[in-house]
């Protein structure tokens, strides 16, 4: 395994020599926490035209593997138009906590140059306070209809398949035609029914759900009871709008935590 050292020096000479394949395909081979510290050892400078010398989506997975302060700041000293493109390959929950972490001016700016339907997700997102299931939730999830069979759902994975890929896919949350959370559906029980069944019959209803505004330490307590692969949240009208997984609520609690015995040793205010 290559030493933190020689990834930045290999950083730095793919970068002096602009070679965006072979840039892509180190990047590749390194862990997330490695790139982390290759990128840190990085010039500012240096970092950004990084980020430039990759496609967005490659460039959206350095992002997500370093600190969202420092991915902030970086992106600020992009062109919206290029950070745009590159934030749109966030995850939503990754999306949320760089542009949180940018002045109000630059995280407006980018989310102008976004397609408008997920800038509205975003600052939908953006308006739940950080540690809240509205806050800590992401919007890639599989939803269904009531009325739909188990063929429509079949052949909405088909068409989708390229955008289904990278999510966190174990269930299919079923609502209906308001949106509402009325059942749940796991991969499994698509299998084996008639095509033509409809999903009312064969969902689990009356799901376990947390409201949007349920707090960090109500995550962790629903979690310590259900051993979920993520729960469902839901507005005031138990409309469907986001999932929250452990390591979401488990990430949150370790920065807090990170947080706290900082304030405590003095060393932030």
């Amino acid at each position: 395994m290559e030493t933190s050292t020689s990834s930045w020096e290999t950083h730095e000479e793919l970068i002096a020599t602009e070679n965006g394949i072979e840039l892509t395909r180190f990047i590749d081979s390194l862990s997330p926490s490695e790139t982390a510290r290759a990128v840190s050892r990085l010039p500012e400078s240096r970092q950004i035209r990084l980020l430039g010398l990759l496609s967005p989506e490659d460039a959206a997975e350095v992002i997500e593997d370093i600190p969202e302060a420092q991915a902030a700041d970086l992106v600020e000293e992009m062109s919206a138009e290029k950070a745009a493109a590159i934030m749109e390959e966030l995850q939503s929950d990754h999306l949320v906590d760089v542009l949180g972490e940018m002045g109000e001016a630059a995280s407006r700016a980018i989310l102008e140059k976004m397609p408008t339907e997920d800038a509205e997700e975003a600052r939908m997102l953006l308006a739940y306070p950080p540690d809240s299931a509205g806050g800590l939730m992401i919007s890639e999830y599989l939803v269904c209809r009531t009325d739909q069979t188990i063929q429509d759902v079949l052949d909405d994975f088909k068409a989708n398949q390229e955008e289904y890929v990278g999510y966190h896919v174990q269930y299919c949350y079923v609502v209906d035609s308001y949106g509402k959370l009325e059942g749940v559906l796991r991969i499994h029980d698509l299998l084996f029914p008639s095509r033509t069944t409809e999903l009312s019959r064969i969902m689990i209803t009356n799901p376990l759900s947390v409201p949007d505004n349920a707090s960090l330490k109500d995550l962790q307590d629903f979690f310590n009871e259900h051993r979920l692969f993520g729960v469902p949240v839901v507005d005031d009208e138990r409309r469907l709008v986001g999932v929250v997984l452990p390591e979401a609520v488990e990430e949150a609690l370790n920065e807090r935590k990170t947080k706290t015995f900082l304030r405590l040793s003095g060393i932030i205010g």
